[in-house]
């Protein structure tokens, strides 16, 4: 793939030329406060003057990042809000309007949105005590994925969907929690 990218484009990229829309979508005065405040905007774009839906992709991208870490060179005050804004928008904690508009932006139902807001805050309690039942030695095996959810949030932006990557940990730990209450309402049996 990497080949094919090198020979394909002006500008090399490894995987993809999303990068900078992804930065320049999240880094505009509708994402750094209101209602998108974290999150990511189709409005961003409009400081990209030199569009082009012809152009080569990667110019784009490198173009398109430029801009974004210009806006936020500009704008150094406001990180700490909007970074905060990224960690809770990550955990479903706030910002439902937003996030909903986006999510039936992208032709997700309304009800499957709140489903999965709903689900995720059914499990997290029990994966929180689940993390606790792992031995210290064994949790940032689990936490990797989370860790790197928060990261990506805190680069590029916030979003409940973006959270897959940490999910699986997250369900994971909930399993052993389910688990251990389980164990605990089985009777014992000769010989345990």
């Amino acid at each position: 793939r990497s080949a094919y990218n090198t020979a394909r484009f002006d500008r090399q990229f490894l995987l993809t030329t999303n990068e900078g829309g992804a930065l320049l979508g999240s880094n505009c005065d509708a994402t750094w406060e209101g209602t998108h405040l974290g999150g990511w905007s189709i409005f961003c774009f409009e400081s990209d003057l030199d569009y082009d839906h012809e152009e080569d992709p990667s110019v784009r991208s490198v173009r398109q990042r430029s801009l974004a870490i210009d806006y936020v060179m500009d704008h150094r005050s406001g990180i700490p809000k909007v970074l905060a804004a990224r960690v809770l928008r990550t955990f479903d904690i706030g910002w439902y309007d937003s996030q909903l508009q986006q999510d039936t932006g992208e032709e997700r139902p309304s009800w499957a949105v709140w489903a999965g807001i709903v689900a995720y805050w059914a499990v997290l309690p029990l994966s929180l005590l689940g993390l606790r039942r792992l031995p210290s030695r064994e949790r940032p095996f689990l936490l990797a994925p989370v860790v790197v959810t928060l990261l990506t949030a805190l680069v590029f932006y916030a979003g409940h969907r973006l959270r897959v990557i940490g999910e699986p940990a997250l369900a994971i730990a909930a399993a052993i929690q389910l688990a251990a209450l389980w164990e605990r309402r089985r009777p014992a049996t000769v010989g345990d």
